[in-house]
């Protein structure tokens, strides 16, 4: 489906839409900053939104945009050899990290 020609307000190029003379402010480096803990601390969208001053809408595109900006390869390191960093023999018991179902125990 083709773009209309006639949009004012639109890339001559592209087709896509701006504003002229937008009312609202891009969002500061601070709070791109806070709102990336924020997402590390797997907060829910409706919590960070009203902390950080950004609407819903405009979070799950900086979200998407994350996502995508994120390199898909893994690296991967030889293990050493010898006991891992976790585990160790203690009373003829192979001791290790506590493995629950899920992340609540």
């Amino acid at each position: 489906m083709d773009a209309p020609t006639t949009l004012k307000n639109a890339c001559q190029e592209c087709h896509r839409q701006f504003v002229e003379n937008p009312t609202r402010d891009p969002i500061a480096d601070e709070s791109r900053e806070l709102i990336d803990k924020l997402l590390q601390e797997r907060l829910a969208l409706a919590g960070i939104a009203p902390v950080t001053g950004v609407c819903e809408p405009w979070l799950q595109m900086y979200l998407h945009q994350k996502y995508y900006q994120t390199p898909r390869q893994v690296e991967v390191s030889q293990k050493k050899e010898g006991s891992s960093l976790f585990q160790w023999m203690k009373c003829g018991r192979l001791w290790g990290p506590r493995r629950t179902r899920n992340a609540w125990g």
